[in-house]
């Protein structure tokens, strides 16, 4: 498959997973935002996790992947910490800054960013904000300052996962499991931290009581993070994380899509303006990638 097309296939994946959240919740406000949810990893047990990292772990290239898990930690702690007093469209929105961290990473790095990718951004950017935020604006409290842990995280994740895979071009399950494995080990530090073994059983019985929760959170470690994780890593080795920031952008607006078809939600003119937008912005960047390996020149 086309890295373009995984990158959109993950989108779509991300965005069944907000209308399976929605579903769950039972709240009757539009599907946005990332949940804490997006926490939850695949449970591939010890030995698995050693095997697929075995190629990478006897080459230069383990730090730079553990050092990719923790940033990407960095985004999911923040952005669960600060969807519990910031609006999930809010959170959505700060995420999508990661569309100006990823080709200012580039520019520091010497490279030359062509104009079109800028302008990619800026209409990924504008699309967002008036697909997730509509009219509501967004006003933030200290403690919703938390949310811009997800474009620095998530952003040189994008970044550094490019670099690795430009390096290390067979190694795209040893970087993606142990990415993965550093998350989970920093969601079970936390879940420790933060809770009790009787908080940990609660949550096992209410799971196991609901099979509609349960497979929520299969699709969202095994879907959601696992294979989404792959699919991003091989394409960040195909095209560049200013490109791929650009695509992710799409997110949302399957989100909206998928509720129209599956929940039969309705799509406001925010919803068609904020796509038209995003949309935009994939034709500038299809537009810039051209001009991409010129500019690298």
């Amino acid at each position: 498959m086309q890295p373009r097309r995984l990158l959109v296939a993950s989108r779509l994946a991300a965005g069944l997973l907000r209308v399976l959240r929605r579903q769950l919740s039972g709240r009757q406000d539009r599907v946005r935002g990332r949940g804490p949810s997006r926490c939850v990893l695949p449970t591939l047990r010890p030995r698995q996790y050693r095997a697929l990292a075995i190629p990478a772990a006897g080459t230069s290239g383990l730090r730079p992947a553990i050092v990719c898990g923790l940033f990407t930690s960095f985004g999911y702690v923040g952005q669960a910490i600060a969807l519990q007093t910031a609006s999930a469209a809010e959170v959505g929105f700060i995420c999508s800054l990661a569309v100006v961290v990823c080709p200012l990473l580039d520019l520091l790095d010497g490279m030359r960013i062509p104009w079109q990718s800028w302008a990619a951004a800026a209409l990924a950017l504008i699309g967002v904000a008036v697909l997730e935020l509509g009219d509501a604006g967004i006003a933030l409290s200290p403690g919703d300052l938390w949310a811009f842990t997800q474009p620095i995280g998530f952003g040189v994740t994008f970044w550094k996962t490019g670099k690795m895979m430009t390096d290390f071009p067979t190694e795209t399950l040893s970087i993606t499991a142990i990415q993965v494995a550093v998350a989970a080990a920093t969601s079970l530090v936390w879940l420790g931290l933060a809770g009790s073994s009787a908080d940990a059983g609660n949550l096992l019985d209410a799971l196991l009581g609901s099979p509609a929760a349960l497979g929520a959170v299969v699709w969202t470690g095994i879907v959601g993070s696992a294979l989404t994780t792959t699919g991003l890593t091989v394409a960040l080795g195909r095209v560049s994380s200013t490109e791929a920031s650009v695509l992710l952008t799409t997110e949302p607006l399957w989100a909206a899509l998928l509720a129209f078809w599956l929940l039969q939600e309705s799509v406001g003119s925010n919803v068609l303006s904020g796509g038209a937008l995003i949309l935009a912005a994939c034709l500038a960047n299809a537009l810039g990638a051209d001009k991409e390996p010129a500019a690298q020149n």
